[in-house]
């Protein structure tokens, strides 16, 4: 397999290993009516912390490692902190706004596909 390919697949398992339970805060009364353990359950305050820090921290590096075009970096760690914030700041069991906010951190995974600074790069 491709040097390139392996490092991609491996950036890609990080991002989901470090934010997977982004999908977990919709539904944190019915996980904790039939005793089901998610991070968001488990441990309310570290799930939402690291939402926070690792949103923002994602969307800069996958943006600069991608070689994202740097009039682009910006918006994404915008996106990043304010849906990290989302989910750090909505505390409440309303699950419109954990929805909204899990569409907002879909949206953000995804700087690789957009144009790069080098227009002779290949992936």
């Amino acid at each position: 397999m491709p040097q390139k390919s392996v490092y991609a697949q491996s950036l890609n398992a990080a991002l989901i290993f470090t934010t997977i339970h982004a999908q977990d805060f919709r539904d944190i009364s019915g996980d904790e009516a039939i005793g089901r353990k998610t991070f968001p359950v488990l441990w309310p305050w570290a799930s939402r912390l690291s939402m926070a820090l690792f949103l923002p921290a994602w969307s800069v590096f996958l943006s600069l490692c991608w070689e994202t075009h740097i009039a682009l970096v910006l918006p994404f760690a915008v996106l990043g902190t304010y849906v990290g914030l989302e989910f750090f700041l909505n505390k409440t069991d309303e699950v419109s706004r954990h929805k909204r906010a899990y569409k907002h951190y879909n949206v953000g995974r995804h700087p690789h596909r957009l144009p790069r600074r080098d227009p002779t790069y290949t992936f």
